[in-house]
């Protein structure tokens, strides 16, 4: 009896493995590099979404990304980065690694305007009076 269980959990992790296998065949990869348009230089920590579902991936240091776990077909990807346009392209995704270069303009957002204000004189009042009413000073 106590043979039984393990023997039972090895059957079932090989079961896992082989499905987990089976399932990887068919998933795609999507990669690539992001770059700024007038330096040429990759863009670090921009952003690439799947439009439409919640995969996507941001850029390494050296401005590339790398999608996994998408199956072959025609997607539209997003990229975004700030201080940049973002942009959106269509891709389709063949069997194995799919490569998507995506290039940045710079471009600026404008909003309405952001007032901000500081509450400088009360904590330079405080200051003060620690100064003042510290015995050491």
């Amino acid at each position: 009896m106590s043979l039984r269980l393990p023997s039972l959990l090895v059957g079932l992790l090989t079961c896992l493995v082989l499905l987990g296998s089976a399932v990887s065949l068919n998933a795609q990869v999507l990669t690539g590099t992001v770059t700024d348009e007038s330096t040429n230089l990759a863009l670090p920590g921009a952003t690439v979404l799947v439009e439409g579902t919640t995969t996507g991936a941001v850029t390494d240091v050296n401005g590339k990304y790398t999608i996994l776990g998408l199956k072959a077909g025609q997607y539209t990807i997003k990229v975004s980065f700030i201080g940049y346009e973002s942009i959106t392209q269509s891709v389709t995704l063949t069997e194995g690694t799919t490569t998507a270069n995506f290039t940045l303009k710079d471009g600026v957002l404008i909003g309405d305007e952001v007032l901000v204000l500081g509450d400088r004189l009360r904590g330079q009042a405080a200051a003060l009076n620690q100064q003042r009413n510290n015995t050491n000073i």
